[in-house]
């Protein structure tokens, strides 16, 4: 063995604890289950999607998502419109502006990304996206996110 896994595992731990306010910052920036979350749900899925599954993509309460939906209503984002099949039902879909701020937001993220690549050449490109996958992975099957 190379490394003493167990002082690798404290690295990290130490790395995480030293970077994790500026990492929150980045991943409330790219990654928000707010606002920018539901604008990216829809907009991914090119269609009007009820409240249920949008809350279900995002992992939120039917609380928080409808304070979230007031919100991208009051902006012109989005509107909601009852299901001719059930009345029951609330579809939210993306109005115009809601599209144009939509690609705005993934454009601008595009472009985090791109300077933040920036600082690697393309072999550590290349391994930080399989490295990444590869822990990903891990977490999802060890379930660490629920």
């Amino acid at each position: 063995m190379l490394f003493d896994r167990e002082q690798l595992a404290i690295s990290f731990v130490n790395i995480h604890y030293e970077y994790t306010q500026t990492i929150t910052k980045l991943i409330d920036l790219l990654c928000s289950l707010g606002e920018n979350g539901v604008l990216y749900q829809l907009y991914k899925h090119n269609d009007a999607l009820t409240s249920g599954d949008l809350a279900k993509y995002l992992d939120i309460t039917s609380g928080r998502l409808a304070n979230i939906l007031k919100q991208l209503e009051n902006k012109k984002y989005i509107i909601r419109t009852r299901s001719d099949i059930d009345k029951r039902i609330t579809l939210v879909s993306l109005t115009n502006s809601g599209k144009e701020e939509t690609e705005r937001i993934y454009n601008r993220d595009i472009e985090i990304y791109q300077r933040l690549f920036g600082a690697l050449s393309d072999k550590e490109l290349l391994e930080l996206r399989k490295l990444s996958l590869k822990l990903f992975d891990e977490i999802k099957a060890i379930d660490m996110l629920n």
